[in-house]
């Protein structure tokens, strides 16, 4: 009898510490704090329930852990919950911005301003981008010396080398009869990147396939 009490004991000791190691080796932060949260349990039910005299003081922080990891979880769950995209955004996200959640995406959407432009200029050579814009309808000329170098549609950014380098812009961009942009500007930009990371990566990402394709395109 007392080997099995003996040896029930070395179980429930052991168990919540080798899942804790099994949690070291996992990449993804929900399952992390899932194994914790097995883990802090087993080191809750040795502590209240398998030593003598009960060790409540341990006990204590145990559920202080369960509940901080349960709570994170929770928070993590929320965000990573898919949110609906509206049908005229569609392709945007799945072709410019999939590397973000729905979520972030909506997020960063609701941040910018819609602007309509009608046979006048965007960008005129020399000026300084201080905004990042995304064509959503209709076409625009990027222009130097009065030669027509590339025409823009839906999906593509507008002068994101000059706004990533913070160079001047080398050509005109002009609006090819009627056309939409959403615009996201410097300061909402500069916000992002000093207070979200991880979201200014993903637009960085997104910039730098369409820079790709544009090479490619111009190749």
């Amino acid at each position: 009898m007392s080997f099995t009490v003996f040896s029930t004991i070395n179980i429930i000791t052991f168990l919540p510490y080798f899942t804790k190691f099994i949690a070291l080796s996992v990449r993804d932060v929900l399952w992390l704090r899932i194994i914790l949260i097995i883990a802090e349990c087993g080191l809750f039910v040795r502590s209240s329930f398998f030593l003598d005299p009960p060790n409540y003081h341990v006990a204590f922080w145990n559920i202080v852990f369960i509940i901080v990891n349960i709570t994170m979880a929770i928070r993590i769950m929320n965000e990573r919950r898919p949110v609906p995209i509206p049908d005229d955004l569609k392709d945007l996200y799945e072709h410019v911005f999939f590397r973000k959640t729905s979520k972030e995406f909506i997020a960063f959407w609701g941040r910018g301003e819609i602007i309509n432009y009608n046979n006048e200029y965007l960008i005129r050579e020399g000026d300084k981008q201080d905004k990042l814009i995304l064509i959503l309808f209709g076409k625009c000329k990027v222009i130097k010396n009065e030669k027509e170098l590339a025409v823009l549609g839906r999906e593509k950014f507008v002068a994101e080398m000059s706004y990533l380098t913070g160079e001047p812009a080398s050509a005109d961009v002009k609006a090819d009869g009627k056309m939409t942009v959403v615009c996201w500007d410097s300061k909402t930009l500069k916000d992002i990147k000093a207070n979200d990371t991880k979201m200014w990566l993903k637009i960085k990402d997104s910039l730098t396939r369409d820079l790709i394709e544009k090479l490619k395109m111009a190749s």
